[in-house]
């Protein structure tokens, strides 16, 4: 694999990402200005950004779920079990990216700012990080290998842009210390409105005008959900040309609720029964599918569909991957020393790496068993999350490991997407025209091309025999990391004599 591709798979999925959650959402139905705090953060972010996520960090690290899994316990905690990659130290997070809505989402930037209640001088991260320090627009940065670049905003508020663009870098420098007015779309700016003590995160899509014809009627002559519905096609492709965008929040107590708003320009009514079959299909075609929203409880208020139920730590942990920045250890290891092999700090820096890459394969193995072969997001953001993972005092051995992991989830999540470019070369071979006639422009997409649900039809089952083929490629796969695994807990153990 090359490392244009893997890069792909890294930075390029930060769009999908948000994407997989923007098929989990969409917006708001009162209007209220963002807060004060989440515009000292806004103001750092370019017009041009159609994607945010705003954490109120402060609020979910002490609500009661985070205080019973030790969340902000950094010296004992297994990261795979943190949901959210985020410093303890955060108090508001902001994450803005522009997505190519017609490239497969893909991100043509993303920046991360964060407001923290102590200072990380870039110095400081470049040590932490093993990268260095870059002077850019006449501010000092810092250049991590996670491939991002950190900016030191104020005395406790860090910017984060990645990938690492460096003239991207220099013209927000330029563009963001001296903003005084939040200049996002109020799309974006009410949705951030939304993250407060009681709904700690939210994402949100500005999707007005994204949408393309002719993907909206490929998708709906292939979908399942229609197949008996032949009639109401045209209904769904209007609507869809009407999406205004996506808002995904998270209250988290006791327990982790979501609730996805997705709103249009017209009604919903006449489509209710179908709106969540739909919405659940059109997940697996991000190839991010969660199994709890298939629980979820449905309700259609003219213009807006609502979905809200209950979230797993599974769900939970793939909800969070979306929202990573590139790295976080510079806060967690800031006090950490190096230790010698067979010490105890080397040993239990041992432990907790594999258990915490050993729970990132255990939540992702459970798609052996889902009905639906659409999890390509989760298996790239979790081989982004081992990345991640604290080094210091680890074993070469289970470091080199645990990168074999992360690069076969990535090889997974390529086959897997693999099978949709071979799926659109064959779709080529038997693609009948877009009629962009009178029809098509005016009321109907359908109306004058008798061929659509026959071409559909072939499509679906171009689309059934590729996904197959990758799920052959994903089981062989699953197999050597089952063995790899067993066989280095059985090394680790007797190496350490003690428990892995």
């Amino acid at each position: 694999m090359t490392a244009n591709t893997i890069r792909s798979c890294r930075f390029g999925m930060s769009t999908r990402l948000i994407v997989s959650s923007i098929c989990l959402c969409v917006t708001l139905t009162a209007a209220k200005p963002a807060s004060g705090q989440h515009n000292e953060l806004l103001k750092y972010l370019p017009p041009s950004a159609n994607a945010l996520i705003v954490i109120d960090a402060e609020s979910l690290m002490n609500s009661p779920m985070a205080v019973q899994n030790g969340w902000k316990n950094k010296r004992e905690l297994e990261y795979a079990e943190r949901p959210l990659a985020i410093p303890p130290e955060a108090k508001i997070v902001a994450v803005g990216a522009q997505l190519d809505m017609a490239n497969d989402m893909e991100t043509s930037w993303s920046l991360a700012v964060m407001d923290l209640s102590e200072s990380f001088p870039v110095r400081s991260i470049a040590r932490a990080e093993g990268g260095y320090v870059d002077t850019i627009a006449d501010t000092q940065t810092a250049w991590t290998p996670t491939g991002a670049y950190f900016v030191e905003l104020t005395d406790e508020v860090l910017g984060v842009m990645y990938p690492a663009n460096r003239q991207a870098v220099g013209r927000w420098i330029r563009y963001g210390v001296n903003r005084t007015l939040v200049e996002i779309s109020d799309y974006l700016s009410l949705a951030s409105s939304l993250a407060d003590s009681d709904r700690q995160i939210v994402m949100a899509l500005d999707l007005a005008d994204a949408v393309q014809p002719h993907r909206i009627r490929e998708a709906l002559d292939e979908s399942p959900t229609l197949a008996d519905h032949p009639e109401q096609r045209d209904q769904f492709a209007q609507l869809m040309m009407g999406l205004r965008g996506a808002t995904l929040s998270i209250a988290v107590r006791d327990t982790a609720r979501g609730r996805v708003q997705v709103d249009f320009n017209t009604s919903l009514k006449p489509l209710e029964k179908l709106a969540k079959p739909l919405f659940l299909e059109t997940l697996d075609r991000f190839d991010a599918h969660l199994a709890d929203v298939e629980n979820w409880r449905v309700n259609v208020l003219d213009k807006t569909l609502i979905l809200e139920g209950d979230l797993s730590d599974s769900s939970l942990r793939r909800i969070g991957s979306l929202l990573e920045v590139p790295s976080t250890k510079f806060s967690d290891l800031k006090d950490a020393q190096p230790a010698e092999a067979g010490t105890d700090p080397y040993t239990q820096a041992s432990q907790v790496y594999f258990r915490s890459v050993f729970t990132l394969i255990e939540d992702l193995q459970k798609t052996l068993n889902d009905k639906r072969d659409n999890h390509a997001v989760w298996m790239e953001r979790y081989a982004r999350k081992i990345d991640a993972l604290p080094i210091l005092n680890v074993d070469d051995v289970l470091l080199d490991w645990g990168a074999v992991v992360a690069e076969t989830f990535r090889s997974m999540a390529v086959s897997e997407r693999s099978s949709g470019v071979r799926t659109g070369v064959r779709k080529s071979r038997v693609y009948t025209s877009y009629n962009y006639g009178p029809r098509y422009y005016g009321n109907s997409m359908y109306g004058g091309n008798s061929n659509s649900v026959a071409t559909g039809k072939r499509n679906a089952t171009i689309r059934t025999e590729e996904k197959g083929r990758a799920s052959l490629e994903r089981f062989n796969s699953w197999k050597e990391i089952e063995d790899s695994t067993a066989a280095i807990r059985r090394q680790m153990t007797q190496k350490y004599n003690v428990e892995f």
